[in-house]
């Protein structure tokens, strides 16, 4: 999967070259950009009469699964330059303060590793190079272990990720906004373009990735189905904010349902972005301060232990 700031630059691309009246294909197939051999084998398909929506359906393989309802309901809509930008936004943003929370953590981490290194230097004075060595690795390698296993275990399992996400304090609550935004703007989209309102609800839901927004999905295209407006379930739902479900039902009532989630849009996905900044920056302190924590009980020890080997020394 490609890195949030190369995907910025291509939406953003995307985006302008689509403004200026340059033909679609032209455009996927330009250089640069995520995966190159998969947009090229997409852009052929497509001259040959494949339709763009199930291209776009199939690009989840290399793109973000938000992102690609975003651009089936962007497409579907007429809106694919508006969608683009509104993508490059998100993903310079999150890769902004992605980048802001490494450089953040890589303070405490080198303070964790140069603890590591000095608290049992007093083997390697005393001429014990082989404890110095244990002591060291019975720190620094579970840590690399760990950290690695993780890091791959998110990579390779969505959603162990997502349930991960939902118990971390302020991660939770971003990936809540974003899930409400990402609902938001694939609705807002899929009713612009006319779509069936049973489907706008089924497609959005699924973009969330949210297992509770996806059954709901399931009970609105029931509602729908029977013959009922989805938005008079809504204010039942634990999992939307009343403020989500009114804004909805009334625009469902007054016929003007896209400027009502166009607001939603809106709020969302500043709230999000309010919460990621947030996250960007207390958790680094904080791990700085475990850090600290840590480094300040092993000095303490060594001091503890170093006065004790004197005292017997003298008795």
């Amino acid at each position: 999967m490609a890195s949030h700031r190369r995907l910025a630059s291509w939406y953003f691309q995307l985006g302008q070259s689509l403004e200026a009246g340059i033909p679609l294909l032209e455009v996927l197939a330009a250089p640069g950009g995520p995966s190159p051999r998969e947009r090229a084998a997409m852009v052929e398909r497509l001259r040959d009469g494949s339709a763009l929506a199930e291209e776009l359906a199939g690009a989840a393989a290399w793109l973000p699964g938000p992102d690609v309802h975003l651009l089936t309901a962007g497409a579907a809509s007429g809106r694919l330059p508006a969608i683009c930008r509104r993508l490059s936004a998100h993903h310079e943003n999150v890769a902004r303060l992605t980048g802001r929370a490494v450089l953040a953590t890589l303070y405490p981490l080198a303070v964790l590793h140069l603890g590591a290194v000095l608290m049992p230097l007093k083997y390697l004075v005393l001429g014990s190079p082989l404890e110095f060595a244990r002591q060291v690795s019975v720190v620094l390698v579970p840590l690399w272990l760990v950290g690695g296993a993780a890091a791959v275990l998110l990579l390779r399992h969505p959603g162990l990720s997502r349930r991960v996400c939902s118990l971390l304090p302020g991660v939770a609550g971003y990936q809540r906004e974003r899930d409400l935004a990402v609902l938001a703007t694939v609705l807002e989209g899929y009713v612009a373009a006319g779509v069936s309102v049973g489907t706008a609800w089924a497609a959005a839901t699924q973009a969330t990735g949210a297992p509770g927004l996806i059954a709901l999905g399931e009970r609105a295209v029931a509602e729908v189905e029977a013959g009922r407006e989805p938005g008079r379930i809504l204010g039942l739902e634990p999992l939307l904010p009343a403020e989500f479900a009114q804004t909805y039902r009334t625009g469902e009532q007054s016929g003007r349902l896209d400027e009502g989630l166009a607001w939603l849009i809106r709020r969302h996905s500043e709230a999000a972005e309010r919460k990621l900044t947030h996250v960007s920056i207390w958790y680094p302190q904080l791990a700085l301060l475990l850090v600290a924590a840590w480094v300040g009980v092993g000095v303490v020890r060594m001091y503890s232990d170093y006065l004790n080997d004197i005292l017997k020394m003298l008795e």
